[in-house]
């Protein structure tokens, strides 16, 4: 019996997993290794150096143009690239001058760029991380989930066997033995279950991760023994609104838009290139030396339809705006209710559960063996015994989630 429920406890790990292939983590341990190895936070970096360099970029003003004119056939001399002192070649410098703060709202619509692509990074890294704490729990509740299956099948087991030689010997009905079998069968499909939930989160934690080894979580414990307070609803409300990158994000969206009516309202403004040019001959004067300017006249395009755009778009991030503050008070509020039923659960049944049960099962099981308790005595323990670790496990697993759920819609470490 003490060999098989090892055994059984060693296939709670998915056949094929060596022990070199297995990724032995505690949740910190877990949180570390995802900021090292997740490479969609490796591609938001990236994300950030390419708009660094886009702002970078806007700084620069644009470049000077400059044209070289030669003669290439003088017909009253019969010469062919006449430029010496009796021929003719000219010469242009042109440079564009940006006008009425354009290049100034360039680089602030750049620079938000880099702060929207920085804030998009936070966010990813908010949202893995949520994603990589659910999982975590997930994998170790149902691992704890499948210890209790197998040890109690292996038990189940040896009644069954014991059982069915008892009733072809006549001892006793194949009835009981029917119902013995419900039981393991029951408990069986329970198993399976387990097995299927365990199977998806390793999926999930393992893609986080970026490993092909079974995550296996330390225990859960030390994490929910710092869980023994809920901060005030207001405590949560104001951590969310200054700290949240999706509401950061929204901000940033508005501002980046309300510049770029901005930039779309100078646009009205003709650019202006200033022109230097050097004529040896073909001008009025021998060696003359010119200076203008020239500006496209905004005689038709005013530019309206790209500012009523930019305008518009200023109204939705505004309206966006808003509507995401709403929201991340709605999830606050819910989170902290969700917080505060689980903390209570929680504490209520770490009062109640008690390791004896193993032993009481135990106790029941050998008290079945010699007939002291009828068939129905013995199911209806074992349903409540498997009914009282499935929802321990499920209290402790929702204590965890709603945790990890707080962080996430606070975007803080409250636990």
């Amino acid at each position: 019996m003490k060999y098989a429920l090892m055994l059984a406890l060693l296939f709670a790990i998915p056949r094929g997993v060596k022990a070199m292939d297995t990724l032995t983590v505690s949740i910190k341990q877990a949180d570390s290794t995802f900021l090292k190895n997740n490479l969609l936070l490796l591609a938001g970096q990236l994300n950030i150096s390419a708009n660094q360099a886009l702002q970078i970029q806007a700084r620069v003003w644009p470049g000077p143009t400059i044209t070289f004119d030669l003669n290439a056939f003088d017909p009253d001399n019969q010469r062919y690239f006449h430029t010496g002192p009796t021929g003719q070649k000219a010469a242009q410098f042109e440079q564009l001058l940006l006008t009425a703060g354009k290049r100034k709202f360039q680089i602030l619509l750049a620079a938000t760029n880099t702060e929207i692509s920085r804030q998009e990074l936070i966010d990813l890294l908010r949202e893995l991380r949520y994603q990589l704490y659910l999982n975590y729990f997930e994998v170790f509740q149902q691992m704890q989930m499948i210890k209790v299956f197998d040890k109690q099948l292996i038990m189940l087991d040896e009644l069954v066997t014991t059982y069915t030689n008892q009733a072809k010997e006549g001892n006793i009905t194949m009835k009981e033995v029917i119902r013995l079998k419900a039981a393991y069968f029951s408990l069986n499909n329970d198993k399976a279950l387990a097995q299927n939930k365990l199977i998806e989160s390793q999926q999930k934690i393992r893609t986080i991760l970026m490993t092909d080894a079974f995550v296996l979580p330390v225990s859960s414990e030390p994490w929910l023994s710092n869980i023994n307070s809920l901060p005030t609803v207001n405590t949560l409300l104001d951590s969310a609104l200054s700290q949240r990158p999706d509401l950061k994000l929204a901000s940033l969206n508005r501002q980046y838009n309300q510049f770029d009516l901005k930039l779309q309202q100078r646009q009205r403004f003709p650019d202006v290139n200033l022109i230097g040019s050097y004529d040896q001959r073909g001008g009025a004067f021998t060696n003359q030396l010119n200076v203008g300017i020239s500006f496209t006249l905004p005689a038709w395009n005013l530019n309206k339809g790209n500012i009523q755009h930019a305008f518009n778009r200023v109204n939705i991030a505004d309206n966006t705006l808003k509507a995401t503050q709403q929201e991340t008070r709605s999830e606050v509020i819910a989170a902290w209710e969700s917080m505060n039923t689980s903390l209570n659960q929680y504490n209520k049944i770490t009062r109640f559960y008690s390791s004896d049960f193993d032993e009481l099962i135990e106790g029941m099981n050998e008290n079945f063996k010699k007939r002291n308790i009828s068939m129905l005595e013995f199911v209806d323990f074992f349903e409540a015994y498997i009914s009282a670790e499935s929802e321990y496990e499920r209290v402790r697993a929702q204590l965890a989630f709603s945790a990890a759920n707080i962080n996430y819609v606070t975007s803080s470490s409250i636990y």
